[in-house]
């Protein structure tokens, strides 16, 4: 393909909003125009400015080649022989923020990664916000999403792996396994496996409008049945938003917009939560009607879509700044650490790192940053959104619960379980590396995060030093979870965290102090680079030795160095 594309053919769904998101709906020149959800491709296709493709299977072969001929590619949803078929299989990718990160995908044929990549990360931003706020909330709800199938004559309860997550991240609990569906051939079977059931959301196809007495008698229900999710009005469906066609917008935007997704999941599943949604694909099926778009709805089809999630954000900003307030209830002091100190101030805090000679002023959301402090680096706190380039940093933030912070690692160095996950899950993205990456590619990613976690001094302003590893001593760089939290206003935890391993620690240095023998002990290694043996006597191997109880061979800060064996 030569690119920019400027002519295409859309024949998959989800492509659409795909394009509109981009601010390419201009480019198409044939779709399926009775599915045409957006009021901007439904205003195109009136103005005949986009015509009806046609169909592959019996449509006019001739008029679909003399299309395809006019248009550099085609947008199908699977893989085709044909050389300007593109195939939009978002649909397979098994997590909402793997989906959504197709507009990355779609962006490569038009030049338009840059803005992708703003799309993407703020539906990912967005996503992750909502699911850290509901998070808190202890109730699970059981929800299971089913339909009937009359080709088949059988009851599913569909378990894909999307919407396992999906139930997960807005606060509620699966029925049965993920990735295996339950068939069922009577109703009984099927009644006892929707018996604990809270809310049900409905897949049954329909071509036309479908009905609650319409789902009574697909699932073989009465209206006075005594499961609790038709007793209390919870059964629901995805068909609120449509086209004239009886077309769902489900099909179309959901995929891409995985926030969006979440936000109306957790309206329904947590609807004590304090976030404020309209709904814009689920519907109360016993009481709620389907809203029609229509073109006279398009504002202006030249400019991208505007995505339709709510703000979220995790930070407690001051709303009404009183400069007499002390803003930070607990306080720290470094009493192991060596290598940083912090002073408190009403509204913002002063760090130092020592080591670094790094300096930083972290004043709290909603109040002025103080004036006075030239040549130091300047952080709202606490922070949101961070990318960590120090391998240290990684378990510091899980102590404080913070990983969901986190959307840049080198995430080959992932270590935990968790973050390994996440970065399967494409929650946290692969950091563009400094040396022999792509330096815009960086730049960018620097500028969605509030700050980049470094093991070493930087000039760049978001940059903050993890130098843990230059404190002598194991409880001095135990102690350096509290620096970490002096950027999230969780000193009390961290307090209570660096207290459990300082009692812990000690607490095993003086029962080993009771055993007489000292076994001699050497940390060596042999490099390959300058052809020599080192036994390596670093101060905070010295002080390990002496509390387990061991001798060191050596003279501690004095390592021998040898060229033959």
């Amino acid at each position: 393909f030569s690119i920019p594309l400027s002519k295409v053919a859309v024949e998959d769904s989800s492509a659409q909003r795909l394009l509109e998101l981009l601010g390419e709906r201009l480019a198409v020149r044939y779709m399926q125009t009775q599915w045409a959800q957006s009021p901007c491709f439904q205003y195109l296709a009136e103005e005949g400015e986009v015509a009806a493709m046609e169909p592959a299977w019996g449509g006019d072969a001739a008029k679909r080649a003399s299309q395809l001929q006019q248009v550099d590619a085609l947008f199908q949803f699977s893989a085709s022989t044909h050389s300007k078929s593109i195939a939009i299989t978002a649909s397979a990718d098994p997590g909402p923020l793997q989906r959504a990160e197709w507009v990355e995908f779609m962006s490569l044929f038009f030049n338009k990664e840059a803005e992708a990549m703003q799309v993407f990360e703020g539906i990912r931003d967005r996503y992750l916000c909502h699911r850290k706020q509901v998070s808190e909330h202890s109730a699970k709800p059981v929800v299971a999403w089913a339909y009937y199938s009359s080709w088949s004559k059988e009851w599913v309860i569909t378990n894909a792996a999307y919407k396992h997550y999906y139930l997960r991240d807005a606060g509620a609990q699966l029925v049965g396994g993920t990735n295996a569906d339950m068939k069922f051939n009577t109703t009984s079977g099927l009644h006892a496996a929707l018996a604990n059931v809270d809310i049900l959301i409905d897949e049954t196809y329909s071509a036309g409008a479908y009905t609650f007495s319409k789902f009574l008698d697909d699932y073989g229900l009465q209206a006075n049945s005594t499961l609790k999710f038709v007793q209390n009005g919870a059964v629901w469906r995805f068909d609120r938003l449509i086209n004239a066609n009886y077309g769902l917008d489900w099909f179309t935007g959901a995929l891409v917009e995985a926030d969006v997704v979440l936000e109306d999941l957790i309206t329904v599943i947590q609807p004590g939560h304090s976030n404020v949604h309209d709904r814009t694909w689920l519907r109360q099926l016993s009481t709620e009607g389907q809203v029609i778009q229509q073109s006279s709805s398009c504002v202006d089809p030249t400019l991208p879509a505007t995505p339709r999630a709510d703000s979220c954000t995790l930070t407690s900003c001051v709303a009404n700044y009183n400069s007499s307030i002390d803003y930070f209830p607990h306080k720290l002091t470094a009493d192991h650490a060596e290598d940083y100190n912090v002073s408190y101030h009403n509204h913002y805090k002063v760090v130092h790192n020592l080591q670094a000679n790094e300096k930083y002023v972290l004043y709290q959301c909603g109040t002025p940053a103080p004036s006075g402090y030239d040549g130091y680096k300047m952080f709202s706190i606490p922070l949101s959104k961070v990318a960590v380039e120090d391998s240290s940093a990684q378990r510091l933030l899980e102590l404080l619960g913070e990983r969901l912070a986190v959307r840049y690692m080198q995430t080959q160095w992932a270590q935990s379980p968790c973050f390994q996950y996440l970065a399967e899950e494409g929650e946290v993205a692969a950091m563009e590396p400094a040396w022999g990456g792509d330096a815009a590619k960086r730049a960018s990613q620097l500028q969605q995060v509030d700050a980049l976690f470094q093991f070493s001094a930087s000039t760049h302003s978001k940059s903050i030093a993890i130098t843990a590893s230059a404190d002598p001593g194991p409880l001095q760089r135990a102690e350096w979870v509290e620096f970490m939290s002096l950027f999230f206003n969780k000193e009390a935890e961290a307090m209570q965290v660096f207290e459990g391993i300082r009692d812990r620690y000690l607490c095993h240095r003086k029962q080993v102090s009771e055993h007489s023998a000292k076994p001699v002990v050497a940390w060596a290694y042999y490099s390959s680079w300058s052809k020599e043996w080192v036994i390596t006597n670093a101060a905070f191997k010295h002080y390990y030795l002496r509390d387990a109880g061991a001798q060191l061979v050596g003279s501690t800060n004095t390592d021998m160095k040898f060229n033959t064996t």
